[in-house]
Formats: structure tokens, C-alpha cells, sequence
């Protein structure tokens, strides 16, 4: 007997079993992000570039064009990942009191702006989306804002960074 395993030879595979997995259609997604989430990142960019009037003078960012359309607030607001932002959160902290509370108060603004455009919006989803996250807020994170802001008016004198920081034009 011989030692050399058996193994079978197959007759063949046909053409159509020969072709590639990664060529059939849905396999491969050239943008793998939604539209939520490309929308936000669009907006985000936005905010990089400066806008300049007729007379070459800096107006602002692009960003601003988009900061208060209602569609661009909801995509942004379904596009939110709640553990990048722990983890950003996280790897402030390590940096220092002074990143973290800078950090937790961007997050803050954010929302504050979210909510302001949505109510201002005439359109009735945002409107009714506005109503939902508005008790939701109200439970957990006033509170927190408050105890922020208490944080901040501490650290203000050693801080010169967070001098800048301010909750006057936050709406509630």
C-alpha cells in the first residue's frame, strides 16, 4: 500500500463557478459611509474653508452656509457615534483637565446649536425631532451643564484657555 493520501481530482469547474466573489455586484462599496454620515463629514469639511465676498474679504467658513440648514443638523445628528466621541473624550483627558472640560464644552455647544436650528426650522420632522430630544436633555444633561459650568468658572483663573468659554448664549 502506499502512503500517499487519496485525494480526488475534480472533473473541472465550469465557467460561471470560476468567477470572483469580490467582481459580483455588492460585494465592493466605493463609498462604504451613508448618506448621514457623508453629509456630516461634508459639513465638517465645510468648516476648514474660508468664504470670501465679491471684495476678497473673509466672511467666514462654508460651514457656516450649512450650520443651520435643518438636514444637514438631522444628518449630523444621526450620523453621531457616541463611542468616538468617549473616545475623544478619553484621549483629552489624558491630555490634561484643561483639553477635557474644553472637549465636553464643544460637545455641549454642539448640541445647544442642533437644538436651536431645529427649532427654528418651519419644517414639521424637525420640528417634531426637536420635541423628542428636548425631554431627553432636560433629564440628564441640564444638570450636567450646570456642574460644567460651575467646573469652568473654577479653573478659569489657572486656565487661560477656558476664559473664552461661555454658556450666556446657550438656549434652553
Amino acid at each position: 500500500m502506499s502512503d500517499r493520501p487519496n485525494y480526488t481530482m475534480p472533473d473541472g469547474t465550469e465557467q460561471a463557478d470560476r468567477f470572483p466573489r469580490a467582481l459580483e455586484p455588492g460585494y465592493f462599496q466605493p463609498e462604504e459611509r451613508g448618506f448621514n454620515a457623508s453629509l456630516a463629514l461634508g459639513f465638517d469639511i465645510a468648516k476648514h474653508f474660508a468664504f470670501y465676498d465679491l471684495s476678497d474679504q473673509r466672511r467666514g467658513a462654508w460651514g457656516d452656509l450649512f450650520a443651520t440648514n435643518e438636514v444637514v443638523v438631522m444628518a449630523h445628528i444621526l450620523s453621531a457615534d457616541v463611542r468616538q466621541l468617549e473616545s475623544e473624550f478619553a484621549s483629552r483627558c489624558d491630555r490634561g483637565l484643561e483639553h477635557s472640560v474644553q472637549f465636553a464644552f464643544e460637545t455641549a455647544q454642539e448640541i445647544d446649536l442642533w437644538l436651536t436650528t431645529l427649532r427654528a426650522s418651519r419644517h414639521p420632522v424637525a420640528g417634531e425631532l426637536s420635541a423628542r430630544i428636548q425631554p431627553l436633555l432636560s433629564k440628564s444633561v441640564t444638570g450636567e451643564l450646570q456642574r460644567l459650568a460651575q467646573i469652568i468658572d473654577l479653573l478659569r483663573p489657572d486656565m487661560p484657555a477656558l476664559m473664552q468659554l461661555s454658556f450666556g448664549g446657550f438656549h434652553r
